[in-house]
């Protein structure tokens, strides 16, 4: 993928009318996604999470921990059924979040059917959640963290995930934790036409 550029970087970690604009049609029953391919090369330097959290590599077995956070029962047997792998943070006897990833030739982004293409040596991290009550508590940091210790197990060196343009609090984070964002995405569906935009930065 090509190193993004200065203006690239800004257009994702800002939010400029084209959002506001997305927004509104969003309120016409539209559904209308600005998503953003964004990439870490290296094994990401993360300092510990929250401390009262463990955090583990989660299977079928924890599935019952993981409905409360969200209720995906479903989609979380078919992604371990296919191989995926699921980080956990456990706090006080519960799950306080999930951060899911893959190392497959592809996978497909579930809110906009994207195909994205995960190079030899490139984990894609995914479908990212932390509950809202314990938030900006380093648990995210201690899920990334998790991720970086399988990564330097297993030889991998670079990390991608998908970012959608509205989440202002995930790009803050990705960009904290070393991210750049290297394809655009735009996504349109209305009265079942789909139309599906790639470019890059």
């Amino acid at each position: 993928m090509p190193d993004s550029g200065k203006k690239g970087d800004a257009a994702f970690f800002k939010r400029p009318l084209s959002a506001m604009l997305l927004s509104l049609l969003g309120r016409l029953q539209l559904k209308l996604l600005l998503l953003y391919v964004v990439r870490l090369d290296g094994i990401p330097d993360v300092s510990p999470g929250c401390r009262t959290a463990e955090v583990i590599l989660a299977g079928p077995e924890n599935l019952g921990e993981l409905l409360p956070c969200m209720d995906k029962k479903e989609k979380f047997l078919k992604r371990f059924m296919q191989g995926d792998y699921c980080v956990m943070a456990r706090e006080n006897g519960r799950a306080a979040g999930y951060l899911w990833f893959c190392v497959k030739e592809s996978c497909v982004e579930e809110m906009s059917g994207y195909e994205i293409k995960i190079p030899p040596g490139a984990v894609y991290c995914y479908d990212e959640y932390v509950s809202p009550e314990c938030r900006k508590r380093g648990i995210f940091r201690g899920l990334y963290r998790a991720v970086a210790c399988w990564m330097k197990e297993h030889g991998k060196g670079a990390l991608l995930s998908i970012i959608s343009h509205d989440n202002e609090l995930s790009r803050n984070i990705h960009r904290k934790l070393g991210f750049r964002a290297v394809r655009r995405i735009l996504y349109l569906k209305l009265f079942g036409f789909r139309y599906l935009r790639e470019s890059g930065m």
